[in-house]
């Protein structure tokens, strides 16, 4: 009987909590609320991957990281993110 009712409470509790954490993000959005941003460059060629957190998603911030790390002539291949659409390099058909 006791353990039943400390799984209902420790249940409870969670749901509360989940409850609590969603009421503080609901007007903040979706996806990566709260999360680290990651940026990564992958050479296709010798496959060396560079990864590093980054402070801001803006081209301000990610556009000298990626003309540090990237060939003007390389071939990119990124997500639909509009910080992208000014880079140098090729874009690809993203296939």
């Amino acid at each position: 009987m006791m353990t039943t009712l400390l799984k209902a409470l420790a249940k409870l509790t969670k749901s509360s909590r989940n409850n609590a954490k969603r009421e503080d993000l609901k007007d903040t959005g979706r996806g990566t609320v709260g999360k680290t941003v990651v940026h990564g460059v992958k050479d296709r060629g010798t496959n060396e991957f560079r990864a590093q957190i980054v402070t801001a998603t803006e081209r301000e911030t990610l556009h000298p990281i990626i003309r540090k790390d990237v060939d003007k002539d390389a071939m990119a291949h990124t997500d639909d993110a509009c910080v992208y659409d000014s880079l140098p390099m090729k874009p690809s058909d993203n296939q």
